[in-house]
């Protein structure tokens, strides 16, 4: 499960636990829901830019 951490940043949770799996930052505030297609998470920020950040393990 992906979604915006305090800030500027994106976060992976453990869907079972919650807990934090691995964070990215970003360089703005999260404006959308983050999305998986095929591999990269898709994140949109305030700044304009959207990110494709790599899956980890």
């Amino acid at each position: 499960m992906y979604t915006g951490g305090d800030g500027d940043s994106l976060l992976a949770l453990d869907a079972a636990t919650g807990a934090i799996r691995w964070s990215a930052p970003i360089g703005g505030e999260i404006g959308r829901e983050p999305v998986v297609s095929g591999g990269p998470v898709y994140v949109g920020s305030s700044n304009g830019i959207v990110y494709a950040i790599p899956l980890r393990p």
